[in-house]
């Protein structure tokens, strides 16, 4: 069952420190990796692929 609960930072949080932020809450519980792994591979590698 996935949490509803809002994340503790937030994007909107970390523009004050990069330029470049992005991010996505995952719809799972507390073990990313293991409940959601599809989601975290994918932005990451899209993320590396832009910056490569």
């Amino acid at each position: 069952m996935a949490s509803s609960a809002a994340p503790t930072t937030s994007p909107k949080t970390w523009r004050a420190y990069a330029a470049d932020v992005r991010g996505r809450a995952p719809h799972c519980d507390h073990y990313v990796p293991e409940e959601a792994p599809a989601g975290p591979a994918r932005l990451l590698s899209d993320f590396l692929a832009e910056v490569s």
